[in-house]
């Protein structure tokens, strides 16, 4: 069904998707995994990796961002002594840091977005 929505209104069914998807991220809602999966499913390869490598990366910046704007001062309070290596982390290596982070499978990808939130790395970098 959803194939075939697709196949006569492109455009619109990749924008709700991706807006489903950054919203999932954004909220840090269980499910991404499912979400890229059926970009792909529904897409096919290219335009599925597009439209949720888009999605995730914007829905993980806003989840950054409010973890940013929301939640910094709160947790340094309580926790910043537990906080910082990591951000000695960042201060050192940056991206390189946050990469790494992304790439083991420990740390689920909602919690890395709101993590970094409580550091010093920039927007744009996170992004």
């Amino acid at each position: 069904m959803l194939q075939e929505h697709y196949a006569k209104n492109a455009v619109e069914t990749v924008l709700i998707y991706g807006w489903i998807y950054i919203l999932f991220t954004a909220l840090s809602l269980p499910g991404a995994a499912i979400l890229t999966i059926g970009a792909g499913a529904i897409f096919g390869f290219t335009a599925g990796t597009i439209t949720a490598s888009f999605a995730s990366s914007i829905g993980a910046t806003l989840a950054f961002l409010a973890s940013q704007f929301l939640l910094r001062d709160y947790v340094d309070k309580k926790f910043g002594d537990k906080l910082a290596s990591i951000k000695k982390g960042i201060e050192k290596d940056g991206a390189f840091y946050l990469f790494t982070l992304r790439l083991v499978p420990l740390f689920p990808f909602f919690a890395v977005n709101l993590l970094m939130g409580l550091t010093p790395v920039k927007t744009v970098t996170f992004y």
